[in-house]
């Protein structure tokens, strides 16, 4: 299916004295057939929102926005032309935000995304999508400091020819 439009939410995990985080997306992606079951991806991210606890005792938070583009590579799984498809996927790409992401870290970044997603064929060459996705952050030591932020998050995805 050539185009996407995907959202995603999820929260972080790091010890638990470093509080909480989240993050939020609304993306749009076109997708290109490798051959064989291979695609490549390519997705443009212009809502992302993080949202993050920076001092548990006062119960301060930083909240920014930020936005991004990646490309990956795509592995479907299943047999062909059931409604029902696996696709494992993996990208990568820079982001910019308006505040520091996370609070200690720089506004450019990068982001590493990858995971399965089962999508149903609804018809009429539309589909929808839900899977899992692991999301990281990080400045790949650009900035002085590379603290980095990881997240289990969910995605839900609508394709169409």
């Amino acid at each position: 299916m050539p185009w996407r439009i995907e959202a995603l939410y999820g929260q972080a995990f790091f010890p638990p004295d470093q509080g909480f985080a989240e993050v939020g997306m609304l993306g749009v992606g076109r997708d290109f057939d490798l051959g064989g079951r291979w695609g490549l991806g390519i997705t443009a991210l212009p809502l992302l929102r993080f949202d993050e606890t920076v001092d548990l005792q006062a119960h301060r938070r930083h909240a920014t926005s930020a936005f991004a583009a990646a490309s990956g590579l795509s592995f479907t799984a299943g047999p062909r032309g059931a409604r029902w498809r696996v696709v494992i996927e993996a990208s990568v790409g820079p982001f910019y935000a308006l505040d520091p992401v996370p609070a200690s870290g720089t506004r450019w970044n990068f982001l590493v995304q990858g995971g399965p997603r089962l999508v149903l064929r609804l018809g009429s060459g539309l589909g929808v999508g839900l899977g899992y996705r692991f999301f990281h952050v990080s400045n790949a030591g650009l900035g002085r400091r590379n603290p980095g932020l990881s997240f289990h998050a969910f995605v839900l995805t609508l394709q169409g020819r």
